[in-house]
């Protein structure tokens, strides 16, 4: 009789998943391996069992950490020779640890088979054990550690001819307690801190609901505060707790101060709806602008109510290198709308220009020019000794008389004015340009020189060609004729009339027509020199002597045919237009040849058509004929044939068919 033995070990695991005001217990991860038993052919059974027992039990010190092992034998017997039996063995962990414990089980799996073929009785022994690691960090930091093992004991009995295995299974797992409130606690935090005033850590309690958080703030950092529903906590010091304001009041917003008059932080007050929020006692002032009112720091103070006929001036602090210091607060002061505000006697001056007045800071420059209503204001170009221009102090500003012009740098500038009299400088090397009024001005461009134009236009020189433009004369100066002017209104259009000269070249004669539907320039060959081909914008000129090439209709199509001279070399082309199924012509030194696709094309009649065989019947075979002596006879002529692809090609003449077999078999 034999049988196999199963052994099932599960690991019971609290995990529980950490949420405000409860949490979930009894979370369980198992695993197990069974093996079954193998039939037998004795007819008999048997069975055996094995009572619950109590293996060991473990506690962790400065935490609730139970460890019960428990070993269960469950036998059930069939009417043939099998005996199934299956072991169980479980651990249950329960913790009411109030900071993070971490649980390891490390088992492992070994697997054993024996064929049997006498009848036995054996004594079979698993142990497995479990190391618990707790570390509590309440008041200090313990760690304890906890083993326990299980021994147990089976009793097993093998038969005849029945394969037996054993097998041990392991699990390793880790399990990590989190620290979490029942449904009938809240969570409640306490801030440590370091000697900054910073947090340095936060330690977590549950607490009865009905209860509350025992608040223990601290004294140095913390304000203890209690929220609508009567529940106290902590806040910084800084922050303050707000306030809770209720049916008929309002909130005030407002500073916090240290000790020396520094805003730390800000606050939240409740008044009554119809007073005004107060201000800090000690480091505000209250102010009233406008029917309203609000706070300003004691050292800034309120600001002056001045009427409506004055404005508000500051006087500001100036730090040691004349520069206003903002750090400091201005002091404020009224004056009249109509004047200007008062400036620091030691580090400022009063401007006034036409735009109004200001204090400017002596560190920053001094008052920019300021003319009366009856000046205008000049700016002239400085200039250094060898008359370049100052770039440390390019311009100086200076104030003139309305019914005078601005000065002008004398050793370097020279004053224009023109017919409106208007006047400016420019560079003394540069003359004035010259104003002609309404008659305009003539420029000589060889020379550089300005001359004033007549009623019939410009007076030109002796070696000037003198052209008509718009009615007015135009001086020109190395040109033989006058260009086309199309002033014309009915022959508007400026274009070209094409031509070619005695060497081919390509000329151009300018000439005005009459406007066209596009005012597009027409294509205008020369009639003694060129000809025009093709039409519309496809239209161009050529020299008189060639033709125009050979445009084919849509229902014809384009040939190029090469023309052969007596000694067969091409002498030229003509481009040609065929019909559909019409040949082309070749000439009298050519004849005309046809490859399979169908396309002709010009030969010479000396060398002939080439020989084209259908290549899937035939192949195209070239004999060569030797001398007796055995070389190539070049004298006659090659002659192409086509053969059947089963035959063998002939030979030529003075020459035998001989069969060679390559080191391939080819």
């Amino acid at each position: 009789m034999g049988f196999r033995v199963g052994i099932v070990l599960a690991l019971l695991v609290w995990a529980p998943w950490q949420c405000h005001g409860h949490s979930e217990h009894g979370r369980h991860l198992a695993a197990s391996n069974a093996s079954n038993a193998s039939n037998s052919s004795d007819d008999s059974a048997s069975a055996t069992t094995l009572s619950t027992t109590t293996v060991a039990t473990s506690t962790a010190t400065n935490s609730t950490l139970t460890s019960t092992w428990t070993a269960t034998n469950t036998t059930s017997t069939t009417k043939s020779t099998t005996t199934i039996s299956t072991w169980t063995s479980s651990i249950t962990a329960t913790s009411t640890l109030t900071n993070s414990t971490t649980t390891t089980t490390s088992i492992s799996t070994r697997t054993s088979s024996t064929n049997s073929t006498t009848s036995t009785s054996s004594l079979t022994t698993f142990t497995v054990s479990t190391t618990a690691s707790v570390t509590t960090s309440i008041s200090s930091s313990v760690t304890t550690t906890s083993s326990v093992s299980s021994t147990l004991t089976m009793r097993t009995s093998t038969a005849t001819n029945v394969t037996s295995t054993a097998t041990t299974t392991s699990i390793s797992t880790t399990t990590v307690f989190v620290p979490a409130c029942s449904s009938l606690q809240i969570e409640c935090f306490q801030n440590d801190y370091d000697t900054a005033g910073n947090i340095d850590s936060v330690v977590r309690t549950c607490r009865d609901s009905s209860v509350g958080c025992d608040v223990s703030c601290d004294a140095t950092w913390e304000v203890k505060c209690t929220d609508t529903t009567g529940h106290s906590y902590c806040e910084m010091s800084s922050v303050g707790c707000p306030a809770t304001c209720g049916v008929g009041q309002k909130y005030c917003y407002g500073k916090t101060y240290n000790e020396a008059g520094s805003i730390i932080g800000r606050s939240t007050t409740c008044a009554n709806e119809t007073a005004q929020c107060g201000c800090d006692a000690q480091w505000e002032d209250t102010c009233t602008e406008d029917g309203y009112s609000y706070c300003v720091h004691k050292v800034t103070g309120c600001p002056p109510t001045c009427s409506s006929a004055e404005q508000v001036c500051y006087m500001h602090a100036f730090n040691s290198l004349g520069y206003i210091d903002w750090s400091q607060p201005a002091n404020q002061s009224c004056h009249p709308l109509n004047g200007s505000c008062p400036c620091n006697s030691v580090h400022q001056q009063l401007c006034v220009t036409n735009y109004g007045s200001w204090c400017q800071t002596l560190a920053e420059g001094s008052c920019p020019l300021s003319c009366s209503a009856s000046q205008r204001q000049c700016v002239t170009t400085s200039y250094t000794a060898d008359g370049m221009v100052n770039v440390t102090h390019p311009f100086t500003e200076s104030c003139a008389a309305l019914s005078e012009s601005c000065p002008c740098a004398s050793q370097w500038e020279r004053k224009c004015t023109d017919s409106q009299g208007d006047s400016w400088c420019q560079l003394a090397s540069n003359p004035c340009p010259l104003d002609c009024g309404s008659n305009g001005t003539c420029f000589d461009y060889s020379t550089g020189s300005q001359t004033c134009a007549t009623a019939q236009g410009c007076t030109c020189k002796s070696d000037q060609k003198t052209c008509v433009e718009y009615g007015l004369n135009v001086c020109y100066t190395g040109v033989t004729s006058c260009p086309v002017i199309c002033d014309s209104p009915s022959l508007p259009m400026l274009c070209n009339t094409y031509g070619y000269d005695s060497s081919g070249s390509l000329t151009y004669t300018e000439q005005c027509v009459a406007p066209t539907a596009d005012f597009m320039c027409p294509v205008r060959c020369n009639a003694t020199t060129a000809k025009q081909c093709g039409s519309g914008a496809d239209a161009y000129c050529i020299p008189q002597a060639e033709s125009c090439p050979v445009v084919c209709n849509p229902t014809e199509r384009e040939v190029f045919v090469d023309i052969y001279n007596a000694g067969g070399q091409i002498t030229g082309s003509n481009r040609t237009c065929l019909a559909p199924g019409a040949s082309i012509s070749c000439g009298d030194h050519a004849v005309v040849c046809t490859i399979p696709d169908g396309e002709q094309y010009c030969q010479p009649q000396a060398m002939g058509c080439p020989l084209f065989c259908n290549e899937s019947t035939h192949k195209t075979c070239e004999p060569l004929s030797f001398t007796t002596s055995g070389d190539i006879d070049s004298s006659v002529a090659a002659s192409s044939s086509c053969v059947n692809k089963s035959l063998a090609c002939p030979c030529g003449r003075n020459a035998r068919r001989c069969q060679v077999v390559d080191e391939y078999g080819f």
